[in-house]
């Protein structure tokens, strides 16, 4: 209840600092995916400098998902997948 609350709150372009709070949230989520490139466990492409939108992205997707569906739908689990999935997309190969 209190995520939802606070994506609500984030996203909501009506409320004030919303949008700043969202960017801020971004920006640190792509500092931590520009060490990754720098340590080369994340491919220094498009997709990897893309990184942090869709992580962000696809957690309020996710949320939204649960919500709305209202099914027993484990939310930890749907976010490690995503979280999983944009990350396989992104590791250097082998």
């Amino acid at each position: 209840m209190h995520l939802r609350a606070g994506m609500k709150l984030t996203l909501e372009s009506a409320v004030d600092g919303g949008h700043q709070v969202y960017r801020e949230w971004v920006d640190l989520t792509s500092e931590l995916v520009d060490q990754g490139i720098k340590a080369a466990v994340i491919c220094d492409d498009a997709r990897g400098h893309r990184l942090a939108w869709n992580l962000c992205a696809g957690f309020v997707g996710a949320v939204d998902a649960v919500a709305v569906l209202r099914e027993d739908i484990d939310l930890p689990a749907r976010v490690d997948d995503a979280v999983t999935a944009y990350l396989d997309s992104v590791k250097p190969a082998p």
